[in-house]
């Protein structure tokens, strides 16, 4: 046999040798890769409950009959006489130009 054919069967061997470990190596990353994403879905999914379960409970806290039963007795309806009635005008922009002194 040749030296260089024995070299070069060596450096084939090493290659193929390398690249079968870099195939399982790669694989075992993708399954690593794949069972961290599955945790990190778990949680997103439970993150999501709770939330769904605050906006429930805001929503219901929200609800006229909650609201009435956190009004303190001691409160009344305002006066008449506590009314203010503001025209519709106030807020328009072009009276407030037109009115501004020059």
């Amino acid at each position: 046999m040749n030296p260089i054919t024995v070299a070069l069967s060596l450096v084939i061997l090493v290659v193929a040798g390398f690249g079968g470990m870099s195939v399982v190596w790669m694989r075992t990353k993708i399954s690593q890769s794949a069972d961290r994403i599955s945790q990190v879905e778990l949680e997103q999914k439970k993150v999501d409950r709770r939330l769904q379960d605050i906006g429930a409970k805001i929503a219901e806290s929200h609800t006229p009959e909650v609201l009435k039963a956190g009004i303190p007795a001691t409160v009344r309806p305002s006066l008449q006489e506590q009314i203010i009635w503001v025209p519709d005008s106030y807020g328009d922009p072009q009276q407030l130009v037109s009115s501004t002194p020059r």
